[in-house]
């Protein structure tokens, strides 16, 4: 029997990043869609026929008899959304951040129970970073001392408006929660915390407006992580001049670093070079990126093991130490508790 599901937000990452892994499945149907912007239901129906269109998700959900929903809207709206879905008895996937407070995780637990609630982690599956966790697994760097994470962009993102007329929601820190900080920070926060196998001790953030002056979210993000004996920098931009992702990771048997779309590796065995089809700066929504995530839900569903939300816990406690820490100016302990 096909599982019953339905995407709440029918913008961008929805269409262009969800949907082709949804559609390459036979064991799957989503048979409706919510968006408050009919123009996005409009969408929906021209690539979906004969899927069932709702103005809100709180309808399609009292409506609809389901195995899913797939939480695709923007991240102010997760918590309430996620909530209502396990609420029905629904598993939910929902993009990342899965949500933007900490005790948000508390009322998530409180109602999960047997259902998965999973986030979309899926710069795990970007080819480079599927080596480099092959590489730090055969322990071909030893273990990790000092993680260099760089991404640079040129502008802002954007972002499908929720409704016609909208600004661009990803600019708005009600909505967004934030800045690049919280766009692209939270996919190094989940990686960066699988390839440092060790709790953080204190995070140290600076967030500044480099040079979109008048933007009510920051433009630029500087992150220090200290694990002990290792320590992570990070730096993300919407101010630079190219549009590129760095990465330098050091260990105590060699290192390794990546420059457009090829990883270098420097160990006891040798210089080795990866070359990859594309840099991890090419593309915004990588569809070839989902179909893993999407087959980790599916399993998650009746393989507790296989959930991701301690690793969405630690990305978003990381993203509150850093907002903590900037309103401080001062680095800020980080605290461990039964959901990390």
């Amino acid at each position: 029997m096909k599982l019953k599901g339905a995407i709440i937000g029918f913008g961008f990452i929805a269409k262009e990043g969800h949907l082709p892994a949804w559609l390459a499945r036979s064991d799957v149907d989503i048979l409706a869609v919510a968006d408050e912007n009919p123009e996005r239901q409009a969408v929906a129906r021209s690539v979906l026929p004969g899927v069932r269109g709702y103005a809100s998700a709180l309808e399609l959900l009292a409506r609809e008899d389901l195995d899913f929903v797939d939480i695709c809207s923007p991240p102010a709206s997760h918590r309430g959304f996620i909530l209502a879905a396990l609420e029905r008895g629904l598993h939910v996937l929902c993009e990342k951040p899965l949500v933007l407070e900490t005790t948000d995780l508390a009322d998530i637990a409180a109602l999960q129970g047997p259902r998965s609630v999973y986030t979309v982690h899926n710069w795990k599956y970007a080819p480079i970073f599927l080596k480099i966790t092959e590489l730090l697994l055969e322990g071909r760097l030893g273990t990790v001392r000092e993680i260099d994470y760089e991404v640079l962009r040129t502008q802002p993102s954007v972002a499908v408006a929720a409704r016609p007329g909208d600004a661009n929601w990803r600019l708005d820190p009600r909505i967004a929660g934030g800045g690049i900080l919280v766009d692209h920070g939270w996919h190094a926060f989940y990686n960066i915390g699988s390839w440092i196998a060790k709790p953080p001790r204190n995070v140290e953030c600076q967030l500044e407006n480099r040079t979109f002056k008048d933007l009510p979210v920051e433009d630029t993000a500087t992150v220090h992580i200290d694990f002990g004996d290792a320590r992570a920098r990070l730096f993300f931009t919407w101010a630079a001049s190219e549009r590129k992702n760095t990465l330098r990771i050091s260990g105590s048997a060699g290192e390794l670093s990546v420059q457009g779309n090829v990883l270098h590796l420097k160990s006891a065995a040798g210089d080795e070079a990866f070359t990859f089809a594309e840099a991890l700066s090419q593309g915004s929504h990588h569809p070839e990126w989902f179909p893993p995530v999407i087959e980790g839900f599916i399993q998650s569903r009746t393989n507790p093991e296989a959930r991701n939300l301690t690793e969405a816990a630690l990305s978003l406690k990381l993203l509150d130490c850093a907002k903590r820490s900037h309103r401080a100016g001062a680095p800020v302990a980080f605290a461990h508790d039964k959901s990390s």
